[in-house]
């Protein structure tokens, strides 16, 4: 019982963890070419 109630919870704030890096990532890189592509540099040497 103590996962299924977890599980919810969990779920639950996965998505607003998610939109946040997103938006995070994209909402500042995508204002010029150049950070964009440092962003893509950065998430290939990860």
């Amino acid at each position: 019982m103590a996962t299924l109630r977890e599980q919810p919870d969990n779920l639950g704030l996965w998505p607003r963890y998610a939109n946040n890096l997103i938006t995070l990532a994209f909402g500042h890189a995508t204002r010029t070419t150049f950070n964009l592509q440092q962003l893509t540099h950065k998430l290939y040497l990860s």
